[in-house]
């Protein structure tokens, strides 16, 4: 059967594409408003790659229908500088589009929605003791609160409708090639222009901490949250 990826030409989504072809899945389509699949490092002659606007109903719609897949993985959307700087648009690509893309989940029966959302859903003011899934979220970027709203739509299409959902609050992500701006990619642009001999200010405290995640790690984490036995999801 077959299985959509969202952001599937995009930093993890194109390393999850990768994952899922080693694993000897070959119905696979990339969902992705950006048509440059140079991330995908020649497996888009692999796989269906197909351009479209995840705040459009219609695309969504569209691509769910034709493909039926058993599983999406949701990892497109709008990060968090550009969604600062144009929140409308935000709103549309991430609470729209998850609503769409949820929504078309239910309507052609897809059993399961694996979900990218962020430690941004907290915001600056993360408490110093262990986070847990009752850890009270204030997110200060408007990214973030477009990703709460995200989270609790797919526990609500979850209660009422039986959709498999599940999702993982990703931190930094770091790795080559990064260029969509956002408020800690400077964790791999210090690493990269570091490795070409170049300085680089790190545009923060000193005493700042930010978690961070390789993006092959990422995309092993996204495949291994689908692949794990249901009664294996629970709140911690």
């Amino acid at each position: 059967m077959s299985i959509l990826i969202t952001g599937g030409t995009g930093f993890i989504g194109a390393e999850v594409v990768r994952l899922l072809l080693e694993k000897g899945e070959t119905d696979l389509l990339a969902f992705d408003i950006n048509p440059s699949t140079k991330l995908l490092g020649g497996a888009e002659d692999q796989i269906d790659v197909v351009r479209g606007d995840l705040g459009n109903f219609s695309h969504v719609l569209n691509v769910v229908k034709r493909l039926r897949p058993k599983a999406i993985y949701h990892l497109g959307g709008m990060l968090s500088v550009p969604s600062d700087a144009d929140p409308a648009a935000s709103f549309r690509a991430n609470a729209v589009g998850t609503f769409h893309i949820l929504e078309a989940a239910r309507l052609f029966e897809v059993p399961q929605v694996c979900f990218s959302s962020t430690l941004a859903t907290y915001g600056l003011d993360i408490p110093k003791e262990d986070i847990d899934d009752y850890t009270l979220q204030r997110p200060q970027l408007f990214y973030g609160c477009t990703k709460v709203f995200c989270e609790h739509m797919g526990l609500f299409y979850k209660r009422k409708y039986g959709l498999d959902f599940r999702g993982i609050r990703y931190p930094s992500i770091v790795g080559p090639g990064v260029k969509t701006p956002g408020v800690v990619q400077y964790t791999s642009w210090a690493i990269e222009e570091s490795i070409k001999g170049k300085p680089f200010t790190i545009y923060v405290k000193p005493e700042t901490r930010c978690p961070v995640m390789y993006f092959k790690d990422a995309g092993i984490a996204m495949v291994q949250l689908a692949e794990a036995p249901v009664s294996d999801i629970k709140m911690v």
